[in-house]
């Protein structure tokens, strides 16, 4: 059977009610997940992996591992 335009839209959004549903997850846990480390950059406390997620700029949404501290970088 071939696929119709409404089944092609609804699994188009059941894939991305499950992508959220994954950041959803990744956000939580960042919040409940000690980091205890401060910025090597400006020594700014981050007790979370979401203090650590929401201090660092992010250049290339590709690499989002890699950033920098936004107070030591002009």
């Amino acid at each position: 059977m071939s696929d119709t335009k409404w089944s092609l839209l609804q699994r188009q959004l059941a894939n991305l009610n499950a992508d959220a549903a994954k950041l959803a997850a990744e956000l939580e846990w960042m919040k409940r997940t000690p980091f205890g480390q401060p910025c090597s950059g400006c020594g700014a406390a981050l007790a979370t992996e979401a203090d650590f997620a929401k201090h660092f700029v992010v250049t290339d949404l590709r690499l989002l591992n890699i950033g920098h501290c936004p107070n030591t970088r002009s």
